[in-house]
């Protein structure tokens, strides 16, 4: 383990003993004062409960600001390769489908009354040589899909589109929204 992961993680373990003392004490401030005689509020004890929580609080705040910047990035990304990327048709009959279907255990229920369950999971890789210019570029995606179903879809379909930045061959997107219908 480096300094570095070690340090990281010191500074999470006090972030989270600061935030859950701020938590404590917050209750301590509000809930402590029924027991005294005078019923007041121990404002002090709430101010820095307070005060603890608000590193937490804006870390959330930006987390979630990261997220959907994020996804605006994205969503910017596949506008600009719709519109402006090179169109590559491609046949989805030369798709190479590899699965993997397992059964994942579900625990139902509390304490005496739990039982398990299990569901069957289909995981499909859809593994796609598309020829761009003088280069092969293959696209590698999944979906938790069953086989007959993907397949179904494909023979439907039958084409879909590739879209791709001709100056930087990193950048791309195959249009696959049709399976999320």
């Amino acid at each position: 383990m480096s300094i570095k992961n070690l340090g990281n993680k010191l500074r999470d373990i006090i972030f989270i003993g600061a935030s859950l003392l701020g938590v404590f004490m917050i209750y301590a401030g509000i809930k402590g004062s029924k027991y005294s005689t005078t019923f007041k509020i121990n404002w002090y004890m709430v101010t820095l409960g307070v005060l603890l929580l608000v590193p937490y609080v804006l870390i959330i705040l930006k987390m979630k600001h990261s997220v959907k910047k994020s996804e605006e990035r994205r969503t910017d990304r596949i506008n600009d390769l719709l519109k402006f990327g090179d169109k590559v048709t491609v046949n989805l009959d030369d798709v190479i489908i590899k699965t993997n279907s397992y059964k994942h255990q579900i625990e139902i229920g509390v304490g005496l009354q739990s039982r398990n369950e299990y569901k069957q999971i289909h995981q499909c890789v859809i593994l796609i040589n598309i020829p761009y210019k003088e280069h092969c570029i293959t696209v590698e995606t999944h979906r938790l899909m069953e086989l007959e179903k993907l397949k179904m879809y494909f023979a439907i379909q039958g084409t879909t589109t590739f879209y791709i930045d001709p100056d930087d061959l990193d950048n791309y997107y195959l249009d696959l929204r049709f399976l999320d219908n």
